[in-house]
């Protein structure tokens, strides 16, 4: 996994097979952060969260995607590493780190023999509005990818 300087959205757009990956709750909200970007941009995204059961505490650890480009070959997955929001659910925080090492985890495995070629990462993956801490958040990423057989890139805003 390697860290860049670089607009996500930017990048995605510059790729084909290419797969961006955001956290997001269980209540099809898509209200703030990255997510809200996300269901602005991206409409199929948000509706591949809308047609998985709301509220549903069974998705934390899943996730759901959608095919936001036919011809280049882009998708966005919608991990589920957060109950709701603003509840704090975890202690202190919204994220949990259970859920997304599973999420990830899990599409890393299904898209191990896709044509997806590059997994972007938002810099800080449910350390905002979620309040996760990122050294374990990074920590959780690099086990995941060490050996993956896609470029993981996580995706900083230049400063």
């Amino acid at each position: 996994m390697k860290t860049k300087e670089i607009n996500i959205f930017h990048e995605f757009v510059q790729h084909k097979n290419i797969i961006m990956v955001h956290g997001a709750n269980c209540f099809h909200t898509m209200g703030g952060g990255i997510a809200k970007i996300v269901k602005e941009k991206y409409p199929k995204a948000y509706e591949a969260d809308c047609a998985t059961p709301k509220g549903d505490i069974n998705k934390l650890g899943t996730y759901s995607f959608a095919k936001v480009d036919l011809k280049r070959n882009r998708y966005i997955a919608n991990l589920y590493t957060q109950f709701t929001y603003g509840q704090n659910h975890f202690g202190d925080r919204e994220l949990s780190y259970d859920a997304l090492y599973n999420s990830f985890q899990k599409l890393l495995k299904d898209i191990e023999n896709s044509e997806i070629e590059t997994v972007l990462i938002p810099y800080g993956i449910g350390c905002g509005l979620a309040k996760g801490n990122f050294k374990i958040v990074e920590i959780i990423l690099d086990e995941l990818t060490e050996g993956c057989n896609k470029e993981c890139i996580v995706c900083k805003l230049p400063e």
